[in-house]
């Protein structure tokens, strides 16, 4: 009898705990089930934005290719009439059309270009890089005149020395002049009294009048010579008129 009374509280305490697993358990389910049932909702309700905000995109994206492409129409609209205009004029002003034509296609070469950019664009240039060549220039040229002085004052130099040796030789050369003249006069001289005397030895007939008619012939002739040299130097010397 003891041993029944101590098994029917263990009996109750295990049920106890049976209908506290079972209990824990049914909460865990119902929580699974609502966490499933949030997390569906949750993907739902994203898909559903997500939808909305490419269906957005997507009519903003076709709204901007619809305007552009009425800009696109209308201004190649613009351009044909632009075009048919051009074409008009052309036909009612034909000389003009063709001078423009002409100097279009001269503006074309190489040679009419640069002509007309010197004749416009060239005259733009920035004045204060055409004052700075021209800084540049003018230090150059002031260098240039300086070095040219300097050079003018050593020639200066040179030309008055040189005058004063030239004066000095043009005295040197008159006196040597005159000195050649006197000595060319007594050449001759000398030359006439040889000539005389070789006349002279040719009357006598002995052989040592012979020989020294031939000695003095030759000392004629060596006078001779030497009076010619001296002509020609006299003759040099007044050519300068001195």
């Amino acid at each position: 009898m003891g041993e029944d009374k101590e098994d029917k509280p263990s009996t109750n305490t295990v049920n106890v705990v049976r209908d506290q697993l079972w209990a824990a358990a049914d909460k865990s389910t119902q929580a699974v089930d609502e966490g499933i049932q949030a997390a569906s909702h949750a993907v739902k309700y994203g898909a559903v934005r997500g939808k909305e905000e490419i269906d957005k995109a997507r009519a903003r994206s076709q709204s901007f290719l619809d305007t552009g492409v009425a800009h696109y129409k209308d201004f190649e609209e613009q351009v044909f009439h632009k075009l048919k205009d051009g074409v008009h004029i052309a036909r009612e002003h034909e000389t003009a059309s063709i001078a423009g034509l002409t100097a279009a296609a001269l503006l074309l070469l190489p040679g009419p270009r640069r002509f007309l950019y010197r004749r416009t664009f060239g005259r733009l240039r920035n004045e204060q890089a055409t004052y700075a060549s021209a800084e540049v220039r003018a230090k150059s040229l002031a260098e240039m005149q300086q070095a040219d002085a300097a050079e003018a004052e050593k020639l200066l130099q040179r030309q008055q020395a040189a005058e004063a040796q030239y004066d000095q030789g043009l005295s040197k050369l008159r006196a040597t002049a005159r000195q050649l003249q006197s000595l060319a006069s007594r050449v001759r001289s000398r030359e006439t009294s040889a000539e005389t005397l070789i006349k002279t030895l040719r009357e006598l007939p002995n052989k040592e009048a012979l020989a020294l008619r031939s000695e003095v012939a030759m000392q004629a002739a060596a006078a001779k010579s030497r009076r010619r040299l001296l002509e020609k130097s006299i003759w040099n010397i007044a050519k300068r008129d001195i």
